[in-house]
């Protein structure tokens, strides 16, 4: 699950210089006023960073799912399954709320705030390096749970239990 949170914080961090490079170019083409243009960017500047989020998902669903089957007892599996799916509910609702928060946080005093219906004068890069900043926070917090957690063979009852590691 590390590294589905580590490609998560890439993907959002190439998510920040791109919209940063879109917005620098949007406006050196004098389309600052006109979000509807169509800049000389090309749409392949957006591969890398959805393909570091499709990744992320897909190793962050796996450690889960290895997490709940090695650590739960088979009656309980069922119900870990749930609940991580009630997490990822969640984590939709307070992407939600967090997009509301940042809205009314930065439309104050009449200025154009950083999730603006026109994309040229708005900033949504600093949305992108909110969300990086929140995730490499998320990632120490993780880091410290599995040093407090420890190593998986370690916890009777799981998979690895009694079994030898060889270093």
């Amino acid at each position: 699950m590390g590294m589905g949170l580590m490609l998560s914080v890439a993907a959002t961090t190439l998510c920040g210089v791109t919209e940063t490079l879109m917005r620098r170019t949007a406006n050196n083409e004098g389309f600052a006023d006109r979000p509807d243009a169509v800049t000389s960017m090309s749409a392949m500047w957006l591969i890398p960073q959805y393909s570091f989020f499709g990744l992320a998902e897909a190793v962050n669903t796996i450690g889960q799912i290895e997490f709940i089957y090695s650590q739960l007892p088979k009656s309980m599996t069922s119900v870990g399954m749930a609940l991580s799916t009630l997490g990822g509910t969640l984590a939709s609702v307070i992407g939600v709320i967090l997009v509301r928060i940042v809205d009314a946080a930065t439309n104050k005093g009449g200025k154009e705030g950083w999730l603006a219906d026109n994309i040229n004068r708005g900033h949504l890069d600093y949305y992108y390096w909110l969300l990086t900043a929140m995730g490499v926070v998320n990632l120490g917090y993780y880091y410290i749970c599995c040093w407090a957690f420890g190593p998986m063979g370690a916890r009777p009852g799981s998979a690895n239990a009694g079994v030898e590691s060889e270093s």
